[in-house]
């Protein structure tokens, strides 16, 4: 499996880059900053059972001619591209919309909505060229319709991803090119614990997962997607899930956290 993943050198990116690897495939990630790449491809990955299947390249997902120009290299060093994941994404702050900066505002949207909508833009020609592959959009907090006060440009950009999906879905039908959505649910990276609030530590040790265990689901399920299908919408967190977890929620307590909000366990998450 021939695989590109944005903004995937860290959080849920990583964690999907990592598994794709375990499993045989070949990985691009991305970062926007050119200076980074070599750093990061070193630190990320050395080790030589992973470094010839797995490249880091510079890319903005808000500028059109770093997406384009992503698509032919990451093409060329793949050998084709099969899956591409839009997981580059950034969150708000914890403020109302009347507190929230112009340019803050301006920058999530354009990075997880905008950025979505350009790079399915840019490798869709190719796709539909090849007639061959498969685009998952990634989706979050606000796409199922649930409103959180303080969370309103994040919600709003990941909102319109399910029908960006489906729309794009009709708009490439017959085309033998794929379009899915993909839903990690709540995961313990540094964009869900910024600003995070004392009160909110508990839900998280019942609610969250780790981005290796996210991976884990979603990635056996992104590789069997069948050739010629769309409209795939894997969700690691469904209603029943979040019920089972809540009534489940004393053997979950001190999971992830202690009393007093301490990151307690052994896998880095970014944070802490």
């Amino acid at each position: 499996m021939r695989v590109v993943i944005t903004g995937g050198t860290r959080g849920i990116g990583l964690a999907l880059c990592r598994r794709f690897l375990v499993e045989g495939d070949s990985v691009v990630v991305t970062t926007r900053s050119e200076r980074k790449v070599a750093e990061m491809q070193a630190s990320l990955f050395s080790d030589p059972d992973v470094c010839d299947r797995a490249r880091v390249m510079q890319a903005d997902v808000t500028d059109f001619p770093s997406l384009t120009a992503l698509v032919t290299s990451a093409a060329q060093w793949l050998g084709g591209i099969d899956m591409w994941i839009n997981n580059a994404g950034i969150n708000g702050i914890n403020v109302n919309l009347v507190e929230t900066e112009p340019a803050q505002i301006k920058s999530v949207i354009e990075t997880n909505l905008t950025g979505t909508l350009l790079c399915c833009r840019a490798v869709l020609p190719y796709m539909i060229e090849k007639g061959h592959g498969h685009i998952f959009n990634m989706d979050g907090a606000g796409s199922n319709g649930m409103m959180t006060a303080g969370y309103m440009t994040y919600g709003v950009s990941k909102n319109a991803i399910p029908y960006l999906s489906k729309v794009l879905g009709k708009e490439t039908k017959g085309t033998g090119v794929g379009i899915h959505t993909i839903s990690p649910g709540m995961v313990l990276t540094d964009l869900l614990l910024h600003d995070v609030t004392p009160e909110a530590v508990p839900i998280f040790n019942i609610l969250a997962e780790l981005p290796s265990s996210v991976a884990d689901f979603l990635v056996p399920r992104i590789r069997a997607t069948k050739e010629g299908s769309s409209g795939t919408y894997h969700k690691m967190l469904t209603t029943p899930k979040v019920m089972w977890k809540f009534l489940t929620a004393r053997s979950r307590k001190g999971r992830f956290f202690n009393e007093e909000g301490q990151y307690t366990g052994t896998e880095d998450i970014g944070v802490l």
